[in-house]
């Protein structure tokens, strides 16, 4: 079987040395707007967005909500 993926191959073939659940005890998802998204903790006051967890493709387009971008509670 031939596998084509993005991914570098110690992603795809893990050894399961780390927990999946332990790799992501640092992100959270959180409502902005309607619209949820997976965010990072960054200081005390303020949450970075990693991804958008969204079916609408018009979400990805808000510049409020590109990953990277900080979110002030």
């Amino acid at each position: 079987m031939i596998l084509y993926t993005i991914f570098d191959a110690s992603v795809i073939f893990k050894n399961g040395s780390i927990d999946e659940q332990q790799a992501n005890a640092n992100y959270c998802e959180m409502n902005v707007d309607g619209i949820v998204v997976q965010v990072s903790q960054s200081s005390s006051a303020d949450t970075c967005v990693e991804r958008i967890i969204s079916t609408n493709p018009a979400d990805y387009l808000n510049p409020k909500l590109q990953p990277g971008c900080v979110i002030q509670k």
